[in-house]
């Protein structure tokens, strides 16, 4: 019997953003067709395994919220962690915070993690079927051969995902047990971090308080959040535009073919208008919020605006917002078009043929989504959060998808999927060995 103060299942997503710590607590919800590939657990972080694949496991789900709080943080520069007491501080507020709103005691959390110098790959694998039928040790065997890839020294690995599977050289099977064929092969995308940044990450979390559970991907994490079924499937990009980097993942066919975050993000705009108005960067923020608009407009070319120019040029200064388009619209081509470039590039493009998901703090920029159609020849929109229930306000937001998404069950760890009973109990390992034994000599039911 349940009892009645027994606290709701739940997960806890925690992002460190430039300048915010956001943390949500609650848990995602499936349709009856969304069965998405399990994870397990390599190293201490979230690593893939394929044991429930379906042809329905990229449709829709929804996102239930217990509660979401945010703290500022001064501990990021240029994406790059410079102090990790202010960011423990600042996630420790934020844990306070859900905490008193939601009643409930956080202990783990799901974290983000971004890096310019993260490795994202794809490659295959194959293996001889010791019979003419694809069974699910096959499956597994394939899998571990792909965990077993070597990694560049430095690096760890966060996660593996599973593309599709080939049987005797026919790519795009969602699921191949039961199938005639002599070769069972797989298309993995693999994201590796560097060990560096990653421990240092960990190291903040774990001094406020929590345990990390797994480690996510940001731009996987944003895409869960704001991509629906038709888009993960058909082909789309979702560029999660930050204040100093901008996170892209293509999805086709249901799962990520790339995945790379980039050194530039919205801050570059704030500073291109503070050099252009001879202004500071403070002033420039504020004028990129409220008169900034990403593609030009000459219906509203002639509006003027006041700026408080730096102090030692004195006064103030008017200017245009046409002027003010002369700076942004420029700055924001050279950003999409040199992620369009790159993609075109390693011959990603030809599988965007959905639309171009644009989300993040960076997106709240009037104009983006025109400049996005007109460079990748694409629709494009805005990424919300999709399918929220529960205590979402403020959530509704760009800023707010990557917490969100850390929800999805593509973060799961092998924890959450291994029966309670045989999990080691908090007496340590010979409490651990007790139990096993004790469980070992009770009789078997018929």
């Amino acid at each position: 019997m349940t009892e009645h103060n027994e606290q709701p299942k739940f997960n806890v997503g925690l992002n460190i953003g430039g300048s915010q710590t956001r943390i949500v607590v609650g848990h995602a919800n499936l349709d009856s067709s969304d069965i998405l590939s399990g994870f397990s657990q390599h190293g201490g972080y979230a690593f893939s395994g394929e044991e429930n694949s379906s042809s329905g496991r990229h449709s829709n789900r929804s996102f239930h919220i217990f509660a979401a709080a945010q703290a500022p943080h001064n501990g990021i520069r240029r994406g790059t962690i410079v102090d990790l007491e202010s960011i423990s501080q600042s996630i420790q507020e934020a844990v306070d915070e859900v905490e008193r709103q939601s009643g409930l005691e956080l202990s783990a959390a799901r974290v983000g993690f971004a890096s310019t110098n993260a490795i994202c790959e794809n490659f295959t694998e194959s293996i001889a079927l010791k019979s003419t039928e694809v069974r699910a040790a096959d499956r597994d065997r394939l899998l571990g051969l792909a965990k077993a890839h070597t990694l560049q020294a430095g690096f760890e690995q966060l996660a593996t995902l599973t593309g599709h599977y080939i049987v005797d050289g026919r790519p795009g099977i969602v699921n191949p047990v039961g199938m005639y064929g002599n070769s069972l092969g797989a298309l993995y995308h693999r994201i590796a971090a560097p060990e560096a940044e990653l421990q240092n990450i960990i190291r903040a979390v774990n001094q406020a308080g929590l345990h990390v559970e797994t480690v996510g991907f940001e731009s996987l994490a944003a895409a869960e959040s704001v991509l629906d079924s038709d888009e993960r499937d058909m082909g789309s990009v979702c560029i999660n535009f930050g204040a100093h980097l901008t996170h892209v993942v293509v999805y086709s066919s249901g799962t990520p073919i790339f995945s790379k975050d980039f050194p530039f993000g919205a801050h570059h705009i704030t500073k291109d208008i503070a050099i252009g108005l001879r202004t500071t960067q403070t002033e420039a923020e504020r004028i990129k919020r409220d008169f900034a608009h990403a593609y030009f407009n000459a219906q509203d070319a002639h509006e003027a605006f006041t700026v408080q120019t730096a102090e030692h040029l004195g006064g103030n200064r008017q200017f245009t917002r046409g002027q003010l388009m002369h700076i942004v619209e420029p700055r924001v081509r050279e950003i999409f078009g040199f992620i369009q470039s790159e993609l075109k590039r390693l011959r990603v493009t030809q599988f965007i043929t959905k639309s171009v998901v644009i989300t993040g703090g960076g997106s709240l920029m009037p104009g983006l989504c025109w400049i996005a159609e007109d460079i990748f020849n694409i629709s494009a929109r805005v990424g919300y959060p999709l399918n929220l229930t529960g205590v979402t306000e403020g959530l509704r937001s760009p800023l707010c998808t990557t917490s969100v998404g850390l929800l999805s069950p593509l973060f799961d760890s092998a924890e959450e999927e291994t029966s309670s009973a045989w999990k080691m109990p908090q007496g340590g390992l010979v409490a651990w060995a007790r139990s096993v034994w004790d469980r070992l000599k009770e009789p078997n039911e018929i």
